[in-house]
């Protein structure tokens, strides 16, 4: 046998050993501590399994076998208090000690999960239930009722050419009257719009000119989504003005290539509209042309430029 396979049989071996033994599990704690044995989250009454809510928890208990046997948490306690360094302990897994400021955190992500899906009056609150130096954390959520989209339009706050490519490539999107508010859906429609404009001339657009803004109404349960585009800041920060978004035209193409093991001088080539630069005669010139998708005197398009 290797070395793996000694280490893990040796595992198993001590495992039913402590399963007899019964090691004890609070050997490391002191007085003021328990440790954290399980996480539940119930919504509305109901325990959930959907692991993308358990994730968002940030304590996770120790590994268990079986599913109930902390076998790793058992080997380490078998170790010597004084030797940090100890073989045990190494291939153990130290106690999860409950934290209550971790747990009002676990709180705060989960509460910000319902209302990204829309649950906008979602609250979280956390019974804890201990037994000895034990304890169970149950994350109780009330949903509340979802929000759904009322209109969903462009914000012509600022006059802007911009905004009628925008208003265009809106009449395809999958955000729709009548669907809950998601966060995630909004995050990939910027990025649809923002995709499209880059490929479409718009060379210093991205997402980030892109947000949301939301009026609610607690009643009705129902938002109006409108979609801003922020214009273009000037190059000057000590001018507040702000630039309309314009198509580029591609002028000139260069390529550079230097090769590090040569310290001779570098030359320029100019060859199907592209200047390359290089300390290299050996390379092939036109095959790298090739493979150049954008050209002079084209419209910018992103695609191409990341091909």
């Amino acid at each position: 046998m290797n070395f793996k396979q000694n280490t893990h049989l040796f595992i198993l071996n001590l495992g039913f050993i402590l399963c007899f033994t019964q090691c004890s599990t609070n050997r490391y704690l002191k007085l003021d501590q328990s440790l954290l044995t399980k996480n539940s989250i119930i919504e509305n009454g109901e325990k959930i399994k959907d692991q993308k809510v358990y994730e968002l928890v940030k304590q996770k208990t120790n590994k268990k076998i079986w599913g109930f046997f902390p076998l790793y948490l058992n080997i380490y306690n078998l170790a010597t208090n004084k030797k940090e360094n100890h073989y045990l302990k190494k291939i153990g897994e130290a106690p999860v000690i409950f934290s209550s400021t971790l747990a009002e955190k676990s709180i705060s992500q989960i509460k910000i999960y319902y209302k990204n899906i829309g649950y906008f009056d979602a609250e979280v609150r956390l019974n804890t239930m201990m037994k000895k130096h034990k304890i169970e954390s149950e994350y109780n959520v009330e949903t509340g009722l979802c929000y759904k989209i009322n209109v969903f339009k462009l914000d012509k706050r600022i006059n802007q050419s911009i905004d009628t490519r925008i208003f265009e490539i809106l009449e395809n999107t999958t955000i729709k009257s009548g669907q809950p508010y998601n966060l995630s859906r909004l995050e990939i429609e910027r990025e649809r719009i923002s995709n499209l404009l880059q490929n479409e001339g718009y060379y210093k657009f991205n997402k980030e000119y892109l947000y949301f803004t939301a009026d609610t109404n607690q009643k009705t349960k129902l938002i109006d989504l409108y979609l801003t585009v922020k214009a273009l800041p000037s190059i000057d920060p000590n001018i507040n003005e702000f630039k309309n978004h314009k198509t580029g035209i591609i002028k000139d193409i260069y390529v550079h290539l230097e090769s590090p093991y040569l310290k001779v001088s570098q030359d320029t080539i100019f060859l199907d509209g592209i200047y390359f630069i290089s300390n290299s005669q050996r390379l092939n010139f036109n095959r790298l042309a090739e493979k150049i998708f954008i050209s002079s005197g084209k419209i910018f398009n992103k695609k191409n430029v990341d091909k």
